[in-house]
């Protein structure tokens, strides 16, 4: 009731969720966390991280390379917190540590960076921008999971034929999907 009350609009397309989930071979999605962004499997919790967009933009340009450096550092900073996390309840460290190593890693200053570039926010270059930031985002965080996974080795629920059937991980670049063949992925869903 107090979620609701506060703008959450209690809906959850679970059919979807879990189309797209990467976990969709061991584990359904049965809910959201409390503010409903994450859907979560059974006991699952999320690390969550962000990246200030805002710093990426120099002389109305904005700094790609620099923002693939600093998500690179915040993917491996939040797989690190998934093993140094005290959980409050074994179930939790239990799917996570020993399930997925689900990490979140979200932005902000979007609409700052927008206006050091001189962009209408909803304008089609607008579009077009934030689509290749937030490719740039995801790419560079599952590649950077990847050569975690390759030094540490995959979560433990990781099969490779199985997780490469992800309609999400289907989506990706080729090169991504090779890699996460050959080295598998430390984070289930980033």
């Amino acid at each position: 009731a107090s979620a609701h009350a506060s703008a959450e609009p209690g809906m959850y397309f679970i059919d979807r969720a879990n189309y797209f989930s990467n976990s969709w071979y061991f584990a359904s999605l049965p809910c959201t966390n409390p503010c409903g962004e994450q859907p979560l499997l059974a006991w699952g919790v999320c690390n969550l991280g962000h990246v200030n967009l805002e710093p990426f933009v120099k002389d109305s340009q904005f700094d790609y390379e620099g923002l693939r450096e600093h998500v690179a550092i915040a993917t491996r900073f939040l797989d690190n917190v998934v093993d140094a996390t005290l959980y409050f309840a074994p179930e939790n460290e239990e799917a996570q540590k020993n399930g997925i190593r689900r990490i979140g890693l979200g932005t902000l200053g979007l609409a700052d960076a927008l206006i050091k570039m001189g962009i209408r926010y909803g304008s089609q270059e607008s579009l077009d921008t934030i689509g290749k930031i937030y490719t740039v985002i995801r790419d560079t965080a599952y590649d950077t999971s990847a050569d975690i996974s390759r030094e540490k080795g995959p979560f433990k629920k990781f099969e490779a034929d199985k997780y490469l059937q992800s309609k999400l991980v289907q989506t990706l670049r080729e090169e991504l999907q090779e890699k996460f063949g050959k080295y598998g992925i430390s984070n289930g869903i980033l």
